[in-house]
């Protein structure tokens, strides 16, 4: 750690850059899809988050592995990379569901405030998922 910052910290920071080009490809679909829809706004949102997260995931793996972690992308970590984000999917629709029953959550910022909160749960998953199931040394 000499006059730098502990390699924990660092491969947190590294996981939230590629968080920040992930979530904004997730958005990014997740918004045109709500804007593209003639069905109005919150009965597609679930397919919009499932969308935008499936777009993400394809862009994240390769960054993940070698920037994030800093380990080889090979096939069998893509696997494992997959199922940890399938639960992680689960757990972000999951989230998402149970915020829009609670809420009165309708229109596009709205939809994007409540798709935020969800966010973090499937985002703390995801870096313990990956880092001890999928990028272990």
């Amino acid at each position: 750690m000499a006059g730098g910052l502990p390699p924990s910290v660092g491969m947190m920071l590294r996981f939230a850059l590629v968080g920040l080009v992930k979530t904004a490809l997730d958005f990014g679909v997740f918004n045109l899809i709500l804007l593209l829809s003639p069905l109005g706004s919150r009965p597609v949102a679930i397919f919009a988050n499932t969308a935008g997260f499936t777009v993400a995931l394809g862009a994240s793996f390769l960054l993940t592995a070698r920037y994030t972690f800093r380990v080889p992308a090979r096939r069998e970590r893509l696997w494992r990379y997959i199922a940890v984000s399938i639960a992680g999917l689960l757990l972000y629709d999951g989230a998402l569901v149970l915020l829009l029953a609670l809420t009165e959550a309708d229109g596009l910022v709205a939809l994007n405030a409540a798709k935020v909160v969800a966010l973090a749960a499937s985002a703390t998953w995801n870096f313990l998922g990956y880092r001890y199931l999928v990028f272990h040394a």
